[in-house]
């Protein structure tokens, strides 16, 4: 009988930040200021910065750098990128803030204020049971500072919340599902009377959008 027991590699022994140094050094790296690079290291994980030796390796074995390759160049490389997704992300932000009120205040004014929990302006009666048990769940922190409304609601409105109260807890994950879910003749509306493109196009972003907010939280 074969044995089908496979062997796994065992795990690498952690280094000290000098010894990454020294790693990199000799996959001929230049380190150019080895003060600089040791704080670097000791304030960033060596695995966040690796993400960035990519663009500077030689070959396809990813274990040199190109001849004259400085530290400097990677980091340098790496600030960039921070400095340019905190922007995006802002500008993002706002535009999810906007979003979400044009749904709620759309199906609010024009349908019900708790349309969020009939299941007749959504296509899939499954994917809205799995939506509502998301924020059911998530209305049970009321007890977190951080969502005092939720609070004032659950007690003097016996756990009742309009979709203007009970948007601003969903992650942007779950407004996405939200909208794709709607019956087009929602989206439709709602793509027309704030943004007037087609709706699926706004659906195409989404998903830029979930990938950029989770990348940054």
């Amino acid at each position: 009988m074969q044995n089908t027991t496979q062997t796994k590699n065992k795990l690498k022994d952690p280094i000290s930040f000098e010894e990454q140094l020294v790693l990199l050094e000799s996959r001929n790296l230049i380190i150019d200021d080895r003060d600089e690079a040791l704080n670097i290291l000791q304030t960033n994980n060596y695995y966040r910065i690796s993400a960035y030796f990519i663009p500077f390796y030689e070959g396809e074995k990813k274990n040199r750098f190109k001849d004259g390759t400085t530290f400097s160049d990677i980091y340098n490389l790496y600030r960039f990128d921070s400095k340019l997704r905190s922007l995006i992300f802002k500008e993002t932000s706002n535009i999810e803030i906007a979003f979400r009120t044009h749904i709620a205040y759309y199906l609010s004014t024009n349908h019900d204020k708790k349309a969020h929990r009939d299941e007749k302006y959504f296509k899939d009666s499954k994917r809205h049971k799995d939506f509502l048990r998301i924020i059911d769940k998530t209305t049970k922190k009321c007890d977190d500072p951080k969502e005092p409304f939720i609070r004032h609601y659950k007690d003097k409105y016996d756990n009742r919340y309009p979709l203007w109260v009970i948007i601003e807890t969903f992650q942007f994950g779950t407004l996405s599902k939200m909208f794709k879910n709607l019956k087009s003749e929602y989206k439709k509306d709602i793509c027309k009377d704030y943004y007037n493109i087609n709706f699926k196009f706004i659906e195409k972003i989404e998903q830029h959008f979930i990938l950029l907010f989770y990348y940054n939280h």
